[in-house]
């Protein structure tokens, strides 16, 4: 009997946390990845669309989804975060990215960063010449140049400088 009495009471306890849950989420920040996970689809093909997030929260705030005065920023940030949660561990996700310039929204390219390969090669067989005319070469290349306004400096990579 004290078996069944205190699987009961764990039961009650259980129930009563998840319907606080309900209550409190509802008016809460978890409100917000709910419906940016349910509504995922749809709300990237607004954003597709050019509808920004201000209305599609005014949106879900009429419909009853949100709660009234939701944070714009909330949704659009458990957007982000929704859409980072799909397309984590999975390579050329076909998962849009948006960037917003000026007034319009701009679709970005997903494309992962890959490094360029960048070597020199050498023609001869490396004499004194050679080596010294790479080593001035690459120091070229890799140089800044700093306008103090009475004249530029040139930084090195390998802690010179030179005045122009």
């Amino acid at each position: 009997m004290a078996i069944n009495k205190r699987s009961e009471a764990i039961e009650e306890a259980v129930n009563r946390l998840l319907e606080e849950d309900d209550v409190y989420s509802s008016s809460g920040l978890r409100c917000y990845a709910r419906v940016a996970s349910s509504a995922f689809e749809r709300i990237a093909s607004l954003r597709e669309k050019g509808i920004g997030y201000d209305r599609i929260c005014k949106s879900f705030e009429t419909s009853g989804l949100l709660p009234e005065n939701a944070d714009i920023q909330c949704l659009g940030q458990a957007f982000r975060r929704e859409r980072a949660k799909r397309s984590n561990g999975v390579k050329n996700a076909k998962v849009p990215i948006f960037e917003r310039s000026g007034s319009d929204t701009v679709k970005k390219s997903a494309v992962p960063f890959v490094k360029a390969e960048t070597s020199i090669k050498k023609t001869t067989a490396g004499t004194a010449d050679d080596e010294a005319a790479d080593k001035e070469l690459i120091r070229k290349l890799t140089s800044t140049t700093v306008n103090t306004g009475l004249g530029n400096i040139v930084k090195h990579s390998d802690g010179s400088f030179d005045f122009d």
